[in-house]
């Protein structure tokens, strides 16, 4: 008689095997660091796309606030080169006499030389207060000296030169020159229908190098 096959005892065969085969893989040792560097990198990205969105608001936030500060910071007006020439003509026509001591009593100084008078005084421009002193002499035609604080009002537009191996503003309206630059706080501008060269002479002798 034909022996039939017990089920049940080809079931433990078979399980036995399996546990056999999976006792051998557990003890197999398993390289993890590639997967750590992946799962790191993941969540690296993640870090990186969270800073993102909050970074780009920010940057917007900051744009924003940068524009403001230029825009607080331009309100200032510019003095034009034609009101500055008006007080230019205006003192060079003055009949007061002048005398060196006066230029002492303003808070701009320039050294003169011999057969020159000086006089300071307070103009109004463009309904802003620049400090001014005029410089004469029998040899030639007078100098205006202008000082005023940048945060008073700007200096007039003009191009950038060099005189004497130092960059300067130079303006220009009628035949009035202007020769100016900024110190510190405050600009300084020498005008007159000398070539600009021989004016910027006279903002060096004001001390503002």
């Amino acid at each position: 008689m034909e022996k039939i096959p017990d089920k049940a005892a080809d079931g433990d065969v078979v399980q036995q095997a399996v546990s056999r085969r999976l006792a051998s893989l557990a003890s197999i040792p398993v390289d993890t660091s590639r997967l750590d560097e992946q799962l790191r990198r993941q969540i690296d990205h993640r870090r990186s796309r969270m800073w993102m969105w909050w970074a780009t608001p920010l940057a917007g936030v900051a744009a924003a606030l940068a524009i403001m500060v230029a825009l607080v910071t331009s309100t200032t007006p510019r003095l034009s080169a034609a009101d500055l020439a008006g007080v230019y003509s205006h003192l060079a026509a003055t009949d007061q006499p002048f005398a060196a001591r006066g230029a002492m009593s303003m808070p701009m100084n320039c050294r003169l030389m011999p057969g020159e008078t000086a006089a300071c005084c307070r103009q109004s421009v463009d309904h802003r207060k620049v400090t001014c002193m005029l410089i004469k002499t029998h040899l030639s035609q007078p100098v205006v000296l202008v000082m005023c604080n940048v945060k008073n009002a700007g200096m007039p537009d003009g191009r950038a030169v060099t005189i004497a191996g130092r960059t300067e503003i130079l303006s220009r309206s009628g035949n009035v020159n202007m020769v100016m630059r900024r110190v510190g706080k405050h600009w300084f501008c020498a005008m007159g229908t000398q070539k600009p060269s021989v004016l910027t002479v006279y903002l060096n002798r004001t001390g503002s190098k």
